[in-house]
């Protein structure tokens, strides 16, 4: 098996600071995260400033926390920044690696 990986950046572990904790979520972010879960295979639609990414950064966390992995494939990469700022919120940078194919 032969594994490839290119245009890997790594993060700057000084600019994302994590806090560690909970999240908290809304009542329709609840409904939504326990519907994800309850089913193999789920799409998340909402509104932009809706929290689907907060509720990304939960499942996440949860799983990480089981000792599993995890991949959040993000469409838009001018989004990028802002997801990955949300995201060392509530997960360590170091359980996050960023690649796109603007990245040389």
């Amino acid at each position: 098996v032969e594994s490839r990986c290119h245009n890997l950046v790594e993060i700057d572990r000084s600019l994302h600071q994590y806090p560690g904790g909970t999240i908290d979520l809304s009542l329709p972010q609840k409904q939504a995260l326990e519907g994800i879960k309850n089913v193999p295979t789920s799409i998340l639609h909402g509104l932009t400033g809706s929290g689907k990414t907060r509720i990304y950064a939960k499942l996440a966390q949860e799983c990480l926390s089981a000792g599993k992995s995890v991949l959040i494939l993000q469409p838009e990469i001018g989004l990028t920044s802002s997801v990955l700022s949300e995201l060392t919120k509530y997960v360590s940078s170091d359980s996050l690696l960023l690649t796109h194919s603007g990245l040389s």
